[in-house]
C-alpha cells in the first residue's frame, strides 16, 4: 500500500492544489502522510490488511476521488476548526491532517446504527485533531457542516452540497443527483443518528417492497425476468429516449425519473470494490438505516454492491451496441464532469461474450434492485417507434424484428420486380404494335 502511494508522491502532489483558488489544499509528500493513508484505506476496506499491502486499481481511483472532493473546499474552513497540535510546523493543512480527520471520521463511522455527526465531532476535539472552538457556535456549525460532507464521501450514500458562499445553517444535498424529497435539514439534526438523518432526506436507498407489481406477462417476456434486450443502454436511449444522468452516490444507482426522462447510474463502481467487506463503514451505516419491516429480501451490504455491479453488465456490457454507446457517447460525458472511473471501463466498455446472459431472475439475481429495474423495463415496454430509423434500432424482440424486416425487405423486392415486369411488358406490348 505504501509503495503505491510513494508512486503518487512521485508524480506530484497527492491533493493537486487549486490553481484559481490560493486557499485551496496542498498536501504534502512525508512517509507520515503515507502511513496516514494506508491506515485511512484499512479502515474503509473494513479488513485488517498489512501495511505493505498494494493498493488495488479500485483503492487507487478512491483516493483520487478523495483529493478531487477535498480540493473543492477553501482552506481557510478547515483552518478554522482544526487543532493547533495537529496542523503542520507552518501551521498549513497537508496530506497528513487531512486523513487523519478522515480516518477519525470512518472510524466512528463503523459503530453503525449508534453513529451521529456530533459524536463525531466530540470525538475528535477530544482527541485533538479538532480545536476546543469547535464545540462552540459558530465554528461548531462549520465543523458539523464539513463532518456531513466527509461522512457523505466515506459512505457515498448521499451527494453532500456545500452552498456558495459556505452558509452552515442547514446540511445539504445535492438534489440533481437524487429523486429526494427533502434537499436540506436544519444543522441541528447533527445530534441525531446518521440513519435518521439520511431517512428524513426521503427513500434514497431501495426498501422491501410486499407485492412488485410485474410487468405485463406474454409469450415472449416472462414477469419474473428483467431483459437485456429492454435493458441496455442502447434500447433505452435511442427508443425510450432515456438521458444516463451520472451521480456521484451509490443510493440512486438505477432511480429513473419518467417525466425528465432520466436514469441516474453510479458513476464511480471502485468504491463496490473498496466497501464490500460488510466490516466497511459504508457496510455499517447502510445496515443501520435499515429495521426489519423495510429491508429487502435478502439484503446485505454486500449483496447490494454485487448487484450494482453486475447491472453494469445488464445495461452496457451484455450488448455489443450498449459498449459502443458508452465508448462514443457517455465516456466523453464523464469526461467532461471530471473524473473517470478505470473500473467502469472494464464493467462498461468490454463487450461480454463469454458468459453472455440474454436476461437476469429479479428473485434470485436482483432482489434488491428487482423494483427500481422493473419501473424502467415496463416503461420501455410503453414504448413504440414512431419512425423508420426507431423501428430499425427497435430490437428488444428480436425474433419479431428479424421477421418484420425480412417480410418488409422481401415483400419489397416482390413489389419491385412486379413494376419492372410490369414496364418490361408494356416497352414489349408498344414494340410489337409499332
Amino acid at each position: 500500500m505504501i509503495g503505491f502511494i510513494k508512486q503518487i508522491f512521485e508524480r506530484g502532489t497527492l491533493l493537486t492544489p487549486n490553481i484559481s483558488d490560493p486557499e485551496s489544499i496542498e498536501l504534502g509528500q512525508s512517509n507520515e502522510s503515507q502511513n496516514t493513508i494506508s491506515a485511512f484505506m484499512q479502515i474503509m476496506s473494513g479488513r485488517d490488511t498489512t501495511q505493505n499491502a498494494v493498493l488495488t486499481t479500485q483503492q487507487q481511483f478512491y483516493i483520487e476521488y478523495i483529493r478531487n472532493e477535498v480540493n473543492k473546499y477553501p482552506m481557510q474552513l478547515l483552518k478554522d476548526i482544526f487543532s493547533s497540535t495537529l496542523r503542520s510546523p507552518s501551521g498549513d493543512i497537508g496530506s497528513n491532517e487531512i486523513f487523519v480527520f478522515l480516518k477519525s471520521i470512518a472510524e466512528s463511522a463503523q459503530v453503525g446504527r449508534g453513529f451521529n455527526i456530533d459524536s463525531a465531532l466530540r470525538h475528535m476535539v477530544k482527541e485533538s485533531i479538532l480545536c476546543n472552538d469547535a464545540l462552540e457556535l459558530p465554528l461548531r456549525n462549520q465543523a458539523l457542516a464539513i463532518i456531513f460532507s466527509c461522512v457523505g464521501w466515506i459512505c457515498m450514500l448521499y451527494p453532500p452540497l456545500l452552498s456558495t458562499p459556505p452558509q452552515f445553517e442547514f446540511i445539504n444535498i445535492d438534489k440533481s443527483q437524487c429523486l429526494c424529497v427533502s434537499d436540506s435539514q436544519p444543522i441541528s439534526t447533527a445530534n441525531r443518528l446518521l440513519c435518521e438523518v439520511i431517512q428524513d432526506f426521503g427513500p434514497l436507498l431501495p426498501v422491501r417492497r410486499e407485492s412488485i407489481v410485474p410487468n405485463a406477462s406474454d409469450s415472449v417476456f416472462s414477469a419474473e425476468s428483467l431483459y437485456v434486450s429492454l435493458l441496455n443502454a442502447s434500447t433505452l436511449t435511442q427508443l425510450g429516449g432515456i438521458e444516463v444522468e451520472w451521480v456521484t452516490h451509490i443510493s440512486s444507482h438505477l432511480e429513473f425519473d419518467p417525466e425528465t426522462p432520466k436514469l441516474f447510474v453510479f458513476a464511480y463502481p471502485s468504491f463496490c470494490k473498496v466497501s464490500e467487506n460488510q466490516s466497511s463503514p459504508f457496510g455499517q451505516i447502510v445496515r443501520s438505516y435499515y429495521d426489519e419491516y423495510n429491508m429487502p429480501t435478502g439484503f446485505s451490504s454486500s449483496a447490494f454492491l454485487k448487484e450494482v455491479r453486475q447491472s453494469y453488465r445488464l445495461l452496457f456490457s451484455e450488448d455489443s451496441r450498449s459498449c459502443r454507446h458508452y465508448k462514443n457517447h457517455e465516456r466523453k460525458r464523464l469526461l467532461q464532469k471530471g473524473l473517470l472511473d478505470p473500473y467502469l471501463e472494464e464493467l462498461c466498455g468490454t463487450h461480454n461474450t463469454s458468459r453472455h446472459q440474454s436476461s437476469y431472475s429479479k428473485a434470485t439475481d436482483f432482489p434488491i434492485f428487482a423494483a427500481r429495474l422493473s419501473i424502467i423495463q415496463e416503461y420501455i415496454q410503453r414504448q413504440n417507434p414512431e419512425t423508420i430509423s426507431m423501428l430499425w434500432k427497435d430490437r428488444r424482440n428480436l425474433l419479431q424484428w428479424y421477421t418484420f424486416w425480412a417480410v418488409s425487405i422481401i415483400g419489397t423486392l416482390g413489389i419491385l420486380l412486379s413494376v419492372i415486369q410490369t414496364g418490361l411488358n408494356a416497352v414489349q406490348v408498344h414494340e410489337i404494335s409499332s
